[in-house]
């Protein structure tokens, strides 16, 4: 696992070594045996992974508190979430390690990473592709995550249509710090069922100088196309959970088409958005971004 940082995780002393540390029952005991403050964080997560009970959700949760009070840098979280995906997805350890992030962190990169984890790695429930989609839908309604915006557009930017359709009669719910947060967790990926729900949004929004919401959701479809990482755009669905169809499988079930096949299909939309707009005007720069020609006037 590479780092970002200079902390050299205390796991490197072997898995054996390491369980020692962060499954010891007494508390005190692991402070103690714990080297660094990321050290901590992480044990401390890795044990309610694999706990999972209500002393060791507490008992994270007050850790996690004590780190962000402290200033710990999103850098160093971010890594801690890079490791316990690591932790995840090579040793099989159970998905509940991504709850702390989602349920505590306040940066939106952090949450909507930890997000996008749960939902792509966790079994289904009764065999619904959208169970665990669902459950991480129910925090947003009882705003029992930190950053509730972010856990919206970690849904958001996974791209799927089926996704997006559920997450559709929420959009008015968020604050405009929250739709901000929301349109901010791009992942490099442009698909269609994103894409179309910012411009679905805007459509049902005035987009005059008091529609301070119609210019943060413009700024997200730019940001979409802006950090494009692949010429493509997703026309299709994501498999849940992801490893359950072979990456063939997934590259069919994901219908990519070239970007600019896609651009033309939303060109129209984006034009009327423009054109509509009143002064001051955001979509001109946007229509820019995703290399669309202005309306005529």
């Amino acid at each position: 696992m590479h780092s970002a940082t200079s902390w050299v995780p205390q796991f490197h002393d072997g898995p054996k070594a390491w369980a020692n540390v962060f499954m010891a029952d007494d508390r005190a005991v692991r402070m103690k045996r714990y080297r660094t403050g990321p050290d901590i964080l992480l044990g401390e997560i890795m044990r309610f992974a694999v706990r999972r009970d209500a002393v060791s959700a507490a008992e994270v949760s007050d850790v996690y508190d004590v780190f962000l009070r402290g200033g710990m840098p999103v850098e160093v979280r971010r890594e801690i979430l890079l490791h316990a995906r690591g932790f995840q997805d090579e040793a099989n350890l159970p998905i509940e390690v991504y709850l702390p992030f989602i349920d505590k962190d306040p940066d939106f990169g952090v949450c909507a990473g930890a997000v996008i984890d749960w939902v792509s790695s966790a079994e289904l429930t009764h065999g619904d592709p959208m169970s665990r989609i669902k459950e991480m839908i129910e925090m947003i309604v009882r705003h029992r995550a930190e950053n509730v915006g972010a856990v919206f557009g970690g849904l958001l930017h996974l791209g799927d249509p089926r996704v997006c359709a559920l997450l559709a009669p929420l959009r008015d719910r968020l604050t405009n710090f929250e739709t901000n947060e929301a349109v901010r967790c791009f992942t490099g990926l442009v698909s269609a069922a994103a894409a179309e729900f910012h411009l679905d949004w805007l459509e049902g929004l005035n987009g005059d100088g008091q529609d301070r919401r119609f210019g943060i959701v413009a700024s997200g479809l730019a940001l979409l196309r802006r950090n494009m990482q692949w010429p493509v755009a997703m026309t299709g669905e994501r498999p849940f959970p992801w490893k359950s169809v072979t990456p063939e499988e997934q590259r069919r079930m994901a219908r990519h088409i070239p970007i600019g096949v896609y651009t033309e299909r939303i060109a129209p939309r984006l034009r009327a958005l423009e054109r509509r707009e009143p002064e001051p005007k955001v979509m001109p720069q946007v229509l820019e971004v995703w290399g669309v020609a202005p309306s005529e006037k």
